[in-house]
């Protein structure tokens, strides 16, 4: 009877212990304080786990930034070398006619037809640049034309100017030359000083 007294004592005051302590204690209390403990820990690791930022969207927009500036560059390189071709193309279109007027007005020369080869290499020197080998040449024919036709003075000017700026010496020469010659004195002999020449006869011509 004793024994049953103290065991109903015993769990009279665990009854009004729990009691007093109120309903944050015990089992239940412990259990639920681990569980927000572990759900703010989840959070916090979510928040760690957000922490280095994800750039493969930035590095591919880079990457589609260089594409774009390599195709424009390559699309300038591109233009500059057809428009360099059409020029090379066209120079040499211009450079071919120049020779052109410059024989026909060399065949028209040996024929006596000076005005015209004085026509032809004058249209012939707007095609090419005058400091260049071909319009030097060009300027040489055009010099003894205009002497031909009688432009004496405009003909030892054209010699002068090239052999002062003409950057090729063989020309600047060749220019020289002809200036002396066209500057000397002319000779003017009258029939009686010319030199005869008696005709030899040939066997073919008996």
């Amino acid at each position: 009877m004793s024994v049953l007294v103290v065991l109903l004592s015993r769990k009279l005051r665990a009854c009004i212990t729990f009691a007093e302590r109120g309903p944050g204690y015990g089992p239940s209390a412990s259990s639920s304080s681990s569980t927000n403990q572990f759900s703010d820990d989840g959070k916090e690791g979510d928040d760690k786990a957000e922490g280095p930022q994800d750039y493969s969207n930035v590095s591919n927009q880079e990457k589609t930034s260089m594409s774009e500036e390599e195709r424009f560059a390559e699309e300038q390189a591109r233009r500059r070398q057809e428009e360099f071709v059409r020029q090379a193309v066209e120079e040499a279109r211009i450079k071919k006619e120049a020779e052109v007027l410059l024989q026909m007005s060399q065949r028209a020369y040996g024929r006596g037809v000076y005005d015209k080869s004085v026509e032809m290499l004058e249209a012939a020197l707007t095609k090419v640049p005058g400091n260049s080998n071909l319009g030097g040449e060009i300027q040489v024919w055009l010099a003894m034309a205009y002497d031909a036709v009688g432009r004496h003075a405009d003909c030892i000017a054209l010699y002068k100017r090239l052999e002062g700026t003409h950057p090729n010496n063989n020309l600047r020469k060749q220019a020289a030359d002809l200036r002396y010659i066209a500057e000397a004195p002319k000779l003017k002999i009258s029939r009686d000083e010319m030199v005869k020449v008696p005709l030899i006869e040939k066997d073919y011509d008996r």
